[in-house]
Formats: C-alpha cells, structure tokens, sequence
C-alpha cells in the first residue's frame, strides 16, 4: 500500500502540466516521499527485529525445557544420515516382498500417489528392477515385463536441483530402453512448497505432465508410511517393523510431530500466542500466523544470502590454504570446485599407480575423506595400503570413497590438513 501512495506522488510530480513548479512544492513533496521511505525502511526492520526475538524466545524455551520431554533415543537421530541414507531406506523397503513373491509396498506407495496423478494407478508392477544411486539416480524402477520406469528424485533436504538433473535421468531411462511414455518421475521434496526448477526439465516438462508428482516426505513419505506401510506390516518381520516405526519417528520429528513432543510443542505455540497478542479470534489469529511466516521466509532468505556468501569465503580460503601448503609439491594435484552442489578442495594423489582424493565437500553438511578416482572404484590393495589411515575415520565405506567423517567448518581445513600430510608421509616411506 505505501509503495503504491509513493508511487503516486511520484506520479503526480512527473505529470504536472506546468512548466515550472515551485520550489517549495517540490522539497514538500521530496520530504514526503523521503519520509514514506524511511518509513517502510522502518517498519521493514521493526519486522525483521521482531521475527529474530521470537526466534531467540522460541530457541530459548525448547532448551529450558527439554527435561520435561520424556527420555528419547532414536537410531536415525543419532546417526545423522543423508539424503542418501532416505534413498536406501526406501529403497529396502520398495524391494520387499511377501512370501508369494509380491511387492506390495512398491504396489502400495504407486496406489497411494495414484489418488494425486491418475496415471500412475495404469503401471502393472511384474518384475522390477529396484537400484539406488545407479547412474545418480536417487531410486530407479525398472520393469521390462511390465513395461514402465519410475525415477525418483530425493530431494528431503531441499538440496538445490542441478541444471538439466531430471532431462538427464529421463534421457538415461530412454538410454535403458524405455519409451519416453513410459517413464515417470516421482519428485521427493522435504515438505509441498519446493517444486523442481524448469531448467531441472529441460525440453520435457510438457511430456510429463500427466506422469510427475510431487510426493513430499511431510505429507506424502509420512502419511503414507503410517497409514499405509506400517499396518501391512507381517508381525513375523519384527526386524523391519521397528526399522519403519524408527524412520516414522524420525520423520514426525523433523517435522515437530512427535507425540512425545507434545508438552513442549504446547509450550511454544502457546508462547508465539503470546508475543503475538492473540486473544481468543482464531481467524486473525490465522491471518497473523501467516503474515509471521511470511516474515520467517524473508529472514530466512537473508540469513540464506548470509550463509552462501560466509561459505564462499570459506571455500576460497581453504582453496588458498591448499595452495599455499602444497601448491609446490610434486606428489600433489590441487583439486577446487566452488559450484554450489556438492562443493570441494583438497588435492589428488597416486597411491599404487592409482589416484586417489584426499578432499573435502559438502553436500548437506561438510563431510572429508578418501576417495576413489572416477570409474576406478575401490581398489583392495589401496584400501590394504592405507588401512591405518581408514582406521580413523568412523563412517562406513559408500559408493567411491574409502572412508569419510562428518566434520564442522570451524575445524574443517584442520582436518583436511592433518589427513594429506599422513598420506604424504606414509607414501614416502
């Protein structure tokens, strides 16, 4: 509204028939527009300030009151899996089958999706091919016999999509034999406001239009698991039951549903209620609610801005921290990649006449290690070779690496260091 009554004036100015306006007119109306300004600028900050309070207030009653939660242990909590670690665990589970050799979780979660898109309830599941992370693709089906492909695309951590991602895993699918209409593509992010970027598409977005969905982890992976999964569940696979009520878990937690969560999560909203003047009117209760998250996602946005920059530095500053420390080192190819997916620094080097990378990256979180060089795979007599330095790591071996370890920007470079100079050391002797 203000910017609409600036504009005006602004307008007004412009379209005046005089010739010659007086001075005082004009300073009038600069003050005013000068003043509307500052004004919003104002009231932008006011904003801005007030989201950040209720964040630090929020923040500080789920940590002085954590003790009234009941005692809490889950697995996947713990272990702090990546958006590969979902991809497995579906995976397990889409591989599934009962004692006459059905897949019924793959016919369930196709069944499920088929209330949402028409065309995925015609796919005749026969003898897939279930794979996960072949050709990079997060979950691939494949069912020559039935006659169709489904890519899914894992996107729980609302990771950025990369130009031409999906064109290339349906050009891929084509590459496999599958007629492109018979592909469909099954688009996985956190919750329902992330939608694949046009560019993701390429020239395809059109021809999958009857055979995309966007199937969230919130109000798909969820809802389907606990409705559909967790009942059909034989009582005799108590292994894999207890596996499902931990994701489920894990799951309602990552979305603050958690019934044993229920006390605290009372607490805070009653909190935000508070802070926001709520007095009893749940429609402008619900229309304050709205606005306030309006308010979250630009203050987000910034602090987003905020992170890519600082991450930026960081990167360049281990970059140089690469160079300056064996940048003159025969034994050493210095290795950098200041994309934003899947970021990476460290060097290259032959271990056996095979070369390896001493690296770091980042995908969700900053993670080091060994890794193998594209196309070589593991190779035993190198993973023998460095046995002792593998030992350090705690994370199990995946896909092209060695070994690797989680590890926090403060100290990543550190690492990274302490790492090449054992390896260096060791391929001297």
């Amino acid at each position: 509204m203000l910017d609409k009554v600036i504009a005006e004036n602004i307008n007004f100015v412009t379209l005046q028939k005089k010739p010659k306006m007086e001075e005082q007119q004009i300073t009038d109306i600069l003050n005013f527009v000068n003043s509307a300004l500052q004004n919003k600028l104002d009231a932008e900050h006011h904003s801005i300030q007030s989201t950040l309070d209720l964040a630090k207030g929020t923040a500080e009653i789920i940590k002085n009151n954590k003790h009234l939660v009941p005692y809490h242990l889950n697995l996947i909590d713990e272990l702090h899996i990546n958006e590969n670690g979902h991809s497995r665990i579906l995976y397990k589970l889409l591989e599934y089958r009962d004692p006459a050799g059905d897949y019924i979780f793959l016919k369930s979660l196709l069944k499920y999706i088929a209330k949402n898109c028409e065309a995925f309830e015609k796919i005749c599941v026969t003898n897939p091919e279930i794979t996960q992370e072949q050709c990079r693709i997060d979950l691939w089906v494949r069912d020559r016999a039935g006659g169709y492909a489904i890519i899914f695309e894992n996107k729980v951590y609302n990771a950025t999509d990369q130009a031409a991602q999906i064109a290339r895993y349906i050009e891929c699918t084509q590459g496999n034999g599958y007629p492109l209409d018979k592909i469909f593509v099954i688009y996985m992010p956190q919750k329902d406001d992330k939608n694949p970027v046009d560019d993701s598409w390429g020239k395809y977005k059109e021809d999958f239009a009857s055979r995309y969905v966007k199937f969230s982890f919130r109000n798909g992976v969820l809802s389907w698991l606990k409705s559909d999964v967790l009942p059909s569940i034989p009582d005799k696979d108590k292994l894999l039951k207890s596996a499902i009520e931990q994701y489920v878990d894990y799951l309602e937690g990552l979305f603050k549903q958690r019934e044993s969560d229920k006390q605290l999560y009372i607490m805070v909203e009653n909190y935000i209620k508070e802070q926001l003047g709520f007095i009893g009117h749940p429609e402008e209760y619900y229309t304050q609610l709205i606005c306030k998250c309006k308010d979250v996602k630009e203050v987000l946005a910034h602090l987003e801005n905020a992170r890519d920059r600082a991450e930026k530095v960081c990167w360049e500053r281990w970059h140089n921290c690469m160079l300056s420390r064996y940048g003159k080192n025969d034994n050493c190819e210095i290795v950098f990649e200041s994309r934003q997916q899947f970021p990476q620094v460290g060097v290259r080097v032959k271990i056996l006449n095979k070369y390896v990378y001493l690296i770091l990256e980042r995908e969700e979180r900053l993670y080091y290690g060994v890794k193998a060089n594209e196309g070589d795979g593991i190779d035993e007599n190198i993973e023998k070779e460095i046995a002792d330095i593998l030992a350090t790591f705690t994370e199990t071996q995946e896909g092209d690496w060695y070994q690797w370890d989680y590890v926090e920007s403060s100290f990543a470079c550190e690492q990274l260091i302490k790492l090449i100079d054992t390896t260096l050391e060791h391929i001297k002797k």
